[in-house]
């Protein structure tokens, strides 16, 4: 994970304390023809290397990570794929990012972000080409109009003219339901997780254990795979006896636990902390109605305020990677179960139709909570300098969800989380939403 701004405006020297934020261990400022582009490296392994990267006469800034076997590193990967086949080298890409990279020769800039737009990125065309992992820079420059790209987007920018291009898809998901066994999709499953907590991508992982689905599933899945990882449950917000099954079942020299409850004075911290080091934005949750349901901003959601607690735990005992379940709950349930709506932003009550366009994209799939809830880890983890990646949102996770027949799909509440955590005999309590 890191942070990066860049700007052809004519500005003085800037720097922004939040951004750097993101990544605390190197910072790298350089002059591409008109451009000023700053970056902030989370330095997860020793061969990371510094960016902006400039070769070739092009210029990349990156913040994520590429779940990908490369010979060389992830930047200079992208420009040579960039000279090979253009900018649709990128829909070929494993894992969560977003992306600049600048042809100056061809007064061309493009900016793409994943399949759901996992990492934060804003740009602004206000008399020059702007963009920043936090509009809060771009504020502070003074530029206009400022855009959120769309998710798994490709954005082509005229640096010259300052209008875009072009934008296009990175991927469109196959909505086809024609498997009629969980198997493909606990496999995707398992190689998401893999992927996202390979030694070799950083070590220091952490989860966030409630006495739900999500969390659960994927603590069991990196002790099945013998990785080494830390956990830290919000006792005074979960059932005490799953989170005790829980504990046991994972006891081993690889996994350490740690909780606590609501001691007085943390609820303080959290939200001082929230005021002081992320931008406190507001969160934006609707339902496919466009009906608002939650208008709030960062320091008012309980949520927000126990992961401010995680992180600051997690960054004490050096562990910077955090596995996320987050859209679990917008992807496989929907907020809801059988036509039912569990809470309000829930937009079909999780019952899935024989045809599938009928709701896709549901409010929440990219938007709403899926992007609301996201804000919320990517800016509190970024203040700690913790990158957060999602084993739910891996692109063949989805697809796999996807291709379910309807009645798997509805079979259960959260169907491929219950049969994976029955099938492995992990505690969960069942039918209920638990965690932050």
């Amino acid at each position: 994970m890191c942070g990066f701004y860049g700007t052809n405006l004519d500005v003085d020297y800037f720097e922004d304390q939040l951004i750097c934020r993101r990544g605390p261990d190197e910072s790298s400022r350089k002059k591409y023809y008109d451009f000023l582009v700053t970056h902030h490296l989370l330095k997860l392994d020793s061969e990371s290397t510094i960016q902006p990267y400039i070769k070739d006469d092009i210029l990349v800034a990156f913040n994520g990570e590429f779940y990908m076997d490369l010979k060389n590193s992830e930047v200079e990967y992208m420009v040579d794929e960039y000279k090979k086949q253009g900018i649709n080298f990128v829909k070929n890409l494993d894992g969560e990012f977003s992306i600049v990279l600048i042809d100056a020769q061809k007064d061309l800039a493009f900016i793409v972000t994943d399949d759901f737009r996992t990492k934060p990125i804003f740009y602004s065309l206000d008399r020059g080409f702007s963009f920043s992992s936090y509009e809060c820079f771009l504020n502070d420059i003074g530029a206009k109009n400022v855009v959120k790209p769309d998710v798994g987007s490709i954005i082509t920018i005229n640096t010259k003219s300052n209008e875009v291009v072009c934008s296009e898809k990175l991927y469109e998901f196959d909505l086809n339901q024609h498997k009629d066994t969980f198997d493909d999709w606990v496999a995707a499953f398992k190689n998401s997780v893999a992927k996202r907590s390979d030694p070799k991508k950083g070590k220091g992982v952490f989860v966030g254990l409630s006495s739900g689905y999500d969390s659960g599933a994927i603590a069991f899945e990196l002790k099945r795979q013998d990785r080494e990882f830390l956990t830290f449950s919000v006792l005074g917000t979960e059932t005490p006896s799953i989170l005790k099954e829980r504990v046991d079942l994972l006891a081993s020299e690889k996994v350490k636990c740690a909780g606590w409850g609501k001691e007085p004075g943390i609820e303080a911290m959290c939200i001082e902390h929230i005021r002081s080091s992320t931008e406190n934005k507001r969160y934006d949750i609707y339902s496919s109605q466009g009906d608002y349901v939650e208008d709030t901003k960062m320091d008012s959601d309980n949520g927000c305020k126990w992961l401010v607690s995680v992180c600051h735990a997690a960054r004490e005992n050096e562990h910077r990677i955090c596995l996320s379940g987050g859209g679990a709950d917008e992807i496989f349930s929907d907020y809801g179960f059988g036509g039912k709506r569990i809470y309000p932003h829930s937009n079909f009550g999780g019952k899935f139709p024989d045809d599938l366009s009928e709701i896709f994209p549901w409010a929440s799939f990219y938007e709403s909570t899926m992007s609301s809830y996201m804000m919320k880890e990517e800016y509190v983890g970024g203040s700690f300098g913790i990158e957060t990646r999602y084993p739910f949102l891996d692109r063949m996770v989805v697809q796999e969800f996807l291709w379910l027949k309807p009645e798997l799909k509805n079979s259960k509440y959260k169907s491929v989380l219950d049969h994976y955590l029955t099938e492995n005999q992990v505690p969960f309590e069942r039918d209920v939403k638990r965690g932050f």
